[in-house]
């Protein structure tokens, strides 16, 4: 229990640490606007396809705002804000020297990076989650919950799914909610990236470019 309770104080740190620069929060905001984002992104093709067809069908909700939140907050742009925090995390002990005092402590080194490590999925999954509820309560302000789904082609990118899913209403909420988990997983490789360039050359910003350039090797390859 003891070692349960020091390992929370240890997670509380790191969180404290991420806080106090403002950067934590500037990533929850920056997630929170890809929420309303996305329901504008839909109102604006809304209206662009009511002006072109005279018998549109209304066919959104504020299911379809609420995926395309999820959707859009798993790409890259959020990512980058994510990895910049995820640098900051895990080099900027090693940049100050406060690596050397922690490290001292009768604490395992494992314990350090795995509270780091917390702090990192701790942030991503509440990125993805703000997102989501912030596309649906603007979804529902601007859309209602009155949408015909089935109007929407298996080919539209991000929410296409939603239209020929034969499940009820509840149950696509469930499998939005489980979007976020996933936005949480697309993050992992971000994490472990900032925590290998992190501790090798102990700097965030060599950290930050470090993993951008391992990551985009690995996607041209």
């Amino acid at each position: 229990m003891n070692a349960f309770a020091g390992f929370v104080s240890m997670v509380g740190a790191e969180w404290r640490k991420a806080r106090g620069r403002g950067l934590a929060w500037a990533v929850l905001l920056f997630a929170a606007l890809h929420g309303f984002g996305a329901v504008a992104m839909l109102f604006l093709g809304q209206r662009m396809e009511a002006s072109m067809k005279e018998d549109a069908v209304d066919s959104l909700s504020w299911l379809v705002s609420g995926e395309l939140a999820v959707s859009v907050v798993a790409l890259p742009v959020q990512g980058l804000a994510l990895l910049l925090l995820f640098s900051m995390i895990f080099a900027e002990d090693f940049s100050l020297g406060t690596i050397a005092m922690i490290f001292v402590r009768p604490v395992p080194r494992w314990k350090v990076f795995a509270a780091k490590a917390t702090v990192g999925i701790g942030v991503a999954f509440a990125s993805a989650s703000i997102a989501l509820v912030a596309g649906l309560a603007a979804g529902l302000a601007a859309f209602g919950t009155a949408g015909d789904l089935t109007q929407i082609g298996a080919e539209t990118p991000f929410f296409g799914w939603l239209g020929g899913y034969a499940g009820g209403a509840w149950t696509r909420f469930a499998l939005i909610e489980a979007g976020a988990l996933t936005a949480t997983l697309v993050s992992l490789p971000l994490l472990a990236s900032a925590a290998l360039f992190g501790s090798l050359l102990r700097s965030p910003v060599g950290a930050l470019f470090g993993s951008m350039m391992f990551l985009l090797a690995d996607a041209g390859v």
